[in-house]
């Protein structure tokens, strides 16, 4: 699976938000049960996970199976653990990915035209969600 859209909330990010950013995506991409994170050489750290797992979600659909609701997190002045549950299965949440894609590629088929500008083509995706 893969989504390859803007990266809004990851370019609003620190650097070291986004490394657990990246984690958290590698993480979820492999439906890891778990991600643990140690602060090390004794430094203790806190971040704020609300923040980057908003971020995650929002800039990453293709994450849809997860339960953003029961993310569990552990944290201590040491390290962070991110404890995921997931609503589907890889294999599940696989086939709904490729039925998405198979929608998305028909729908830009037979709706969006070349010679369409921007904004008609923005409109003829607004009125098909809309439509439904």
């Amino acid at each position: 699976m893969n989504d390859n859209g803007s990266k809004f909330y990851y370019s609003r990010l620190t650097d070291g938000e986004k490394n657990l950013y990246d984690r958290i995506c590698e993480a979820l991409l492999r439906f890891e049960p778990a991600l643990s994170l140690h602060a090390g050489m004794g430094k203790a750290f806190t971040v704020d996970t609300g923040k980057i797992m908003t971020a995650v979600l929002f800039d990453n659909p293709v994450f849809f199976y997860l339960n953003r609701h029961r993310v569990i997190v552990k944290q201590t002045p040491m390290y962070i653990q991110l404890i995921f549950q997931y609503d589907y299965t890889k294999e599940e949440a696989e086939q709904l990915w490729a039925e998405v894609e198979r929608k998305v590629d028909l729908f830009i088929k037979n709706r969006i035209k070349p010679d369409m500008s921007p904004l008609a083509k923005q409109l003829s995706v607004h009125i098909r969600i809309a439509s439904r």
